[in-house]
Order: C-alpha cells, then structure tokens, then sequence
C-alpha cells in the first residue's frame, strides 16, 4: 500500500468516509461536514547504496485539514487524528502546533496540521 491509502484508510472512519486526497469536494458538488483532507506537500529523499529512496524509505511530509461546522466538533476529531498518528507505521510527527481557524464564507471551523511521516525509521 501506499502512504496516501494508508492515510486515507486510517481517517476516513472518524468522518463517516468523507476523508479526500488533495481537496474536499468542489461545485457542483456540495462539501458535507466534518470530512479531512490529506495533502503532501513534501519531504526528504533518502539515498542509500541502491540508489534513491523510495516511499517506504523517503521522509513525507503531509498536511492534514479537519473541517467541521462546530468548533467542538472539530477539536475533537483533530484530536483523535493526533492520537491515530502516535502509532502509525511509518511514525508521524507534528511539526508545528496546529493551527485553527474559522471561514466566514463556508461558516466551517477548520484545524491544520503538518506532519513528517520518517519511513527511514520505519
């Protein structure tokens, strides 16, 4: 499997499935809440004797975005995110303390947080 599936396979439950890679659902399809996304948006290749990393390998680095339309509710499933991503394989750090926000336009409560998945210590 792939880190994405693994990602995707991990979260979706907490969202009743509406868990998507790289963007929530756009016009003119209507976005339920809450529902997570997960992006890469980096990471470090690791070379070794044979060559090139690959994904089993590279450290990735991953944005996950919680989006609900209470605040509560949001908190709550970033928090239980924080706790799945303390025992996944390949490890998952936070790198930064997440950030939480509030869209005037969609009126949904958003969390973002940046995780390193270190597969070269997997």
């Amino acid at each position: 499997m792939s880190l994405k599936t693994d990602i995707q396979n991990a979260l979706k439950g907490f969202v009743g499935n509406r868990c998507y890679p790289d963007t929530f659902p756009q016009s003119p399809a209507t976005p339920v809440w809450p529902a997570i996304r997960h992006q890469v948006f980096g990471g470090d290749i690791s070379a070794d004797i044979c060559g090139s990393g690959t994904e089993t390998t590279d450290d990735v680095s991953v944005q996950i975005d919680v989006v609900s339309d209470t605040g509560i509710e949001r908190d709550a499933i970033a928090e239980q995110v924080r706790t799945r991503f303390m025992t996944f394989v390949p490890p998952a750090v936070l790198q930064s303390r997440p950030r939480d926000e509030f869209d005037s336009e969609t009126k949904t409560y958003r969390c973002s947080m940046d995780y390193v998945f270190y597969g070269s210590s997997a």
